[in-house]
């Protein structure tokens, strides 16, 4: 997924592009490891606009996946659908016309900022990162997952089992069995 600059005018540039997770080397790495399945293909739309030298590229990233639940470890479908915005800069010897020589002040929306050498822009890296940081850091089934039993392991969701289910602190677990003599 290359970006030429030549092709960026005084006008939006829109891009639409489907891919596989073989497209993307950390995705793919992710699936062999069985950490998730992409069970859809992976949309890109991209909207790429040109201030001087500055190439700011907007656009969202749509695809279904099937990850592990966090509680019950089942497998369960889930929608990721990040919307980002990037911004890429010659990298420094790269402004022939030394247009980016100012000082540039930088808002919190303009600090994902990649650098780009030649006339091209290569976008797999970054569509791949935007994705994998949109994934849950701790998935959820559901929010009402009740996870595991800690003690027999059956699945609460599906079950409830006979275990005794009394909390104990863990910060006083060795003194469970403590017997004091009078």
């Amino acid at each position: 997924m290359f970006i030429d600059i030549d092709d960026i005018k005084e006008s939006v540039l829109s891009r639409s592009y489907s891919k596989t997770f073989n497209d993307f080397p950390v995705l793919e790495e992710m699936v062999n490891a069985g950490e998730c399945d992409f069970i859809s293909p992976i949309d890109i739309k991209l909207n790429v606009k040109r201030n001087i030298n500055v190439i700011e590229v907007t656009g969202n990233i749509e695809t279904k996946a099937r990850i592990q639940c966090g509680r019950c470890v089942e497998k369960y479908e889930t929608f990721i659908g990040p919307a980002f915005s990037l911004t890429f800069v010659p990298e420094e010897g790269e402004d022939p016309d030394g247009l980016l020589d100012d000082e540039i002040e930088l808002s919190t929306d303009d600090m994902q900022v990649v650098n780009f050498s030649g006339g091209m822009i290569e976008l797999k890296d970054s569509v791949q990162e935007q994705l994998i940081l949109a994934f849950p850091v701790k998935p959820l089934c559901r929010e009402s997952c009740k996870g595991l039993c800690s003690n027999c392991g059956a699945n609460l969701n599906d079950m409830k089992c006979d275990c005794e289910n009394e909390y104990i602190n863990p910060q006083f677990a060795a003194l469970k069995n403590l017997k004091i003599d009078k």
